[in-house]
C-alpha cells in the first residue's frame, strides 16, 4: 500500500459522520435491481438502507419481479426526462433513442422485445419504503408505496410517452442530476452489473464527502449475494470476492471520482475522494 492510500484510509478512519442525505436522497435504488434467482421465484425483494429503512420490491401475480436491466431502464427515463423539452414528469420518446443511451452496437443485448418487458417491470412492480417522503400535518409519512414509473403509451412508429413515478424523479433529482450535468451517469450505465448498482449506491452514500468505508458483508447484501456466498466453501468465497466483488467495487469508485482500497484482515472496504490534478 502506498503512501497516498494510506492518508485517504486514515481520512475515512476519521470520518464518523453519517452520510445518509435527506429523505429523497436515502432511497437507494441501484440495490434492489440486482435481484437473485430465489428472489425473482418469490416476486419480492427487500434491501436495507440503515438506520433501520429499508425499501422493498414486490411483483403482481403473472408478472416478473424487477432485475438488474430495469435499473439502466429506468435510469435511460430519467436522462431522457431530464433533456426533454417538456417539464414535468412525463416525456416522449422512442426505443431507438432509448438504444443510442445504452447500446454501443457491440451485438447482442438490448432489443425492441426486451425493452418493452423492461417497461413493463418498472410499472407493474410496487416499491414501498419504510420512511417518509412529506408530511401530513406535521407528522412523518413513514410508509409510502408506489410504482416506478406510473404509465407507458405506445404510439406509431415505436414512439413513447412515459411518465415516472413522483417519487421516483424526486429521489433522483436530488441524488444523480449533478452528474447529468458533467455527462457521467451515462458512463454508469455502460459499466458491468456489480460496478453499476455499486456506483449508483456510492453516489448517494458518499454525498461528496472525504470518504465512507463499508464492511465486505455489507457490500455483499448491497448486491444481493450475501446469502449465496455464505453457501459456498470458504475457498470459492475468498475467490469470488476478489474476482468479482473486489474489481468491482475499484471500477464503481473510480467512475465517480474515489479511490478504493479492501483490507482483507478488516474486511473492510475504504473509499476516499481523488483530488483532481
Amino acid at each position: 500500500m502506498n503512501k497516498k492510500e494510506k492518508q485517504a484510509m486514515m481520512i475515512v478512519k476519521k470520518e464518523k459522520k453519517d452520510w445518509l442525505p435527506v429523505e429523497q436522497n436515502s432511497m437507494e435504488l441501484s440495490p434492489i435491481f440486482n435481484t437473485s434467482k430465489e428472489e425473482q421465484e418469490r416476486g419480492v425483494i427487500r434491501r436495507k438502507l440503515g438506520n433501520n429503512r429499508y425499501i422493498e420490491v414486490g411483483s403482481p401475480v403473472n408478472s416478473e419481479l424487477v432485475r438488474n436491466e430495469d435499473l439502466v431502464t429506468l435510469l435511460s427515463c430519467f436522462l431522457l426526462l431530464k433533456h426533454s423539452e417538456k417539464r414535468g414528469r412525463s416525456f416522449e420518446t422512442s426505443y431507438d433513442q432509448f438504444f443510442t443511451l445504452f447500446d454501443r452496437g457491440e451485438g447482442g443485448g438490448w432489443r425492441y422485445e426486451r425493452l418493452k418487458k423492461s417497461l413493463e417491470r418498472l410499472q407493474s412492480n410496487y416499491a414501498t419504503t419504510n420512511f417518509w417522503f412529506d408530511t401530513i400535518n406535521g407528522e412523518r409519512i413513514t410508509l409510502t408505496k408506489f410504482h416506478f414509473i406510473d404509465g407507458v403509451d405506445e404510439g406509431e412508429k415505436k414512439s413513447l410517452r412515459i411518465s415516472l413515478s413522483e417519487h421516483i424523479v424526486k429521489s433522483m433529482e436530488r441524488g444523480y442530476l449533478r452528474w447529468l450535468e458533467e455527462n457521467e451517469l451515462k458512463e454508469i450505465l455502460h459499466l458491468r452489473k456489480f460496478a453499476r448498482v455499486l456506483a449508483l449506491f456510492l453516489l448517494k452514500r458518499t454525498n461528496s464527502g472525504p470518504g465512507v468505508k463499508f464492511g465486505l458483508d455489507k457490500v455483499l447484501d448491497i448486491l444481493g449475494v450475501k446469502e449465496k456466498y455464505k453457501k459456498l466453501p470458504k475457498f470459492r468465497r475468498n475467490e469470488n470476492i476478489k474476482r468479482y466483488v473486489i474489481p468491482a467495487v475499484e471500477r464503481a469508485s473510480n467512475t465517480i471520482g474515489y479511490g478504493s482500497k479492501y483490507n482483507p484482515e478488516e474486511k473492510m472496504f475504504y473509499i476516499w475522494k481523488e483530488k483532481k490534478i
